[in-house]
């Protein structure tokens, strides 16, 4: 028997924002990483400049030039495409239902399809001339709290056990006691 359980929906722009905080609080270590290499492409680069000046016939320098630049651009443009590409494809998740439910030792998120979902895409089917196959149920998410980390904002948790997957429970359907028995499990 949950201790807790939660319908909901998660907006693009709150999917957006948690994306964001993830990859700015999330792995340090990693951000860091990146900016050095970007920062230290862009020296490389500019260290090529005196070297092409003094030798004009050499075309080498310059070919080394641009390509640090190239690759500066490369790992400056990379993490905004990802992110783009991901929330093209969470674009067509906004709508979905999710169930939290919250156990002692764990979190489960599932899809909630509604009798009235199924027969609606069973009628389009039809309609179209195409057969129905009822799709089989999503399996559920199991997020353990030994390995789960949840971060708090003002309108949203985000629980993830790796930084690849996270998922977004928004605050608003909660009540205050409801919200500290989640704060109290998960915070």
């Amino acid at each position: 028997m949950p201790i807790l359980e939660k319908e909901y929906t998660v907006s693009l722009p709150m999917y957006s924002e948690a994306y964001d905080i993830l990859k700015k609080d999330g792995n340090k270590n990693r951000r860091m990483f990146d900016i050095i290499r970007f920062w230290l492409c862009i020296a490389v680069g500019i260290g090529f400049i005196p070297i092409a000046m003094k030798d004009n016939e050499n075309k080498y320098p310059y070919l080394a030039m641009f390509a640090f630049y190239g690759l500066a651009a490369v790992f400056w443009y990379t993490p905004k495409r990802i992110k783009r590409e991901i929330m093209n494809v969470l674009a067509y998740t906004v709508g979905v239902v999710y169930r939290m439910s919250m156990f002692d030792d764990r979190i489960v998120i599932s899809t909630v399809v509604s009798e009235e979902q199924k027969q609606q895409e069973k009628e389009e089917a039809i309609a179209n001339g195409d057969e129905y196959e009822e799709e089989e149920a999503v399996e559920p998410t199991y997020l353990y709290f030994k390995n789960l980390t949840v971060i708090e904002k003002e309108t949203f948790f985000i629980a993830y056990e790796a930084e690849t997957n996270f998922y977004v429970i928004p605050k608003g359907k909660f009540t205050e006691a409801e919200l500290v028995t989640f704060r109290g499990k998960c915070v």
